[in-house]
Formats: structure tokens, sequence, C-alpha cells
């Protein structure tokens, strides 16, 4: 009798800790199967996934390069670190244009893109850049920032703002449009925006 109720016992204790063990894989296999979804980068064939957090990331227009290079920095993280050429059609003539932008660090957490625009001219390119196109940029905020238009005419918007105080202190931003007139890049009246510290954030 006494063997009996040991076994019994015995019998209880093995199926409370199967159910034990099997509620606990059970929250185990639930709680992976349903996570929040997360970027997935630099593994080949994989997707992307990035969640949606409602903000749209800042784009300059340009698209995909026709051609990007390269270069290394010296040893201080600083100089040209990559030059993008894309070749678009800018004055409606059915011919490509040039719009090259270059990378340039400075071994800090600033940096810049510089912009050069080039119209063909059936055997050349002729540059056609207008003053202090680039950028200026921090890790917190970009001071100023350019954004290409296509349609339905081109255009650049140029959104800057001045520096003060720390790199943070949001000041008053101003916004002004380039655009091409007889064979010019010509920049129209600049108006007032909103102060702010990131100027992507108004594009």
């Amino acid at each position: 009798m006494q063997h009996t109720q040991s076994g019994r016992a015995a019998l209880s204790v093995l199926i409370i800790a199967i159910m034990v063990v099997g509620a606990g894989l059970g929250i185990y296999l639930w709680s992976h199967t349903h996570r929040t979804p997360v970027t997935v980068r630099g593994i080949a064939g994989s997707p992307t996934i990035i969640p949606d957090t409602g903000k749209q990331r800042f784009s300059d227009g340009l698209g995909t390069p026709d051609a990007s290079t390269t270069y290394p920095l010296d040893e201080f993280g600083a100089g040209v670190a990559r030059r993008d050429i894309f070749m678009r059609d800018i004055n409606n003539d059915g011919h490509a244009d040039r719009i090259t932008r270059t990378r340039v660090e400075n071994g800090t957490d600033h940096y810049y893109d510089d912009y050069k625009i080039e119209l063909y001219t059936g055997d050349a390119y002729r540059d056609i850049t207008p003053d202090n196109m680039r950028t200026i940029e921090s890790a917190d905020c970009a001071l100023r920032r350019f954004q290409f238009v296509f349609r339905p005419t081109w255009r650049i918007i140029e959104i800057s703002r001045p520096w003060r105080d720390t790199w943070i202190t949001p000041t008053m931003a101003t916004r002004s449009t380039y655009r091409l007139v007889n064979g010019q890049i010509r920049r129209g009246i600049s108006e007032p925006v909103k102060e702010i510290c990131n100027v992507a954030d108004l594009f």
C-alpha cells in the first residue's frame, strides 16, 4: 500500500513538472513569434523590415546615383569620403545633365555634402553651381540642407538656419528656392519658416 501511494505521488509530481515545462515552452514560443519587426541590414538575400515610426527620413531627392566612389580618409578620419554622380535632365532638353554630391568628413561629428551642378552643352558640361551649395551637418542637427525636385519643373529647395550658442540651440530657419533661368540657377527670396534645431525636419 505504501509503495502504491509513493508511486502515485511520484506520478503526480512528474505530471505537474511536465505541465510546468510545457507552459514555459508555450510562453517562450509565443513571445518569439510575436516580436516587433526590426531592421535587418547587411545580410545578402534578407529583407529589410523597418518599423513604422510615423516619421519620414530626409532625402535630397536625387535618388540612386549612376556612379559612386568611396575614398580612404586620413589618420584623423578626415577627407573626401564618397563621391556620387547623378545623370539627370534638369532643363528638359532630352540630354542628361550631371549633378555630383561629395561627402566630406573632418574627423569629428561634423561633415558636409558639397553639390556641383553641370549643364550638358552638346560637347561638354558647363558648371552652373550657385555659391554655397553645401550642407552644414552635425551629430544632432543640420543647419543647411538641399532637396532637388524634378516635377512639375526642376528646382532646388534650401532650408537653413544660423548657428547660435550651441549646435542644438533652435534658431529661425528660412526657405529659399533655386530655379533654372536661361541656363543659370537663380535663387529666389528667402522666407522665414520656424525656429528649429534640425532643418531636415522641415522638408
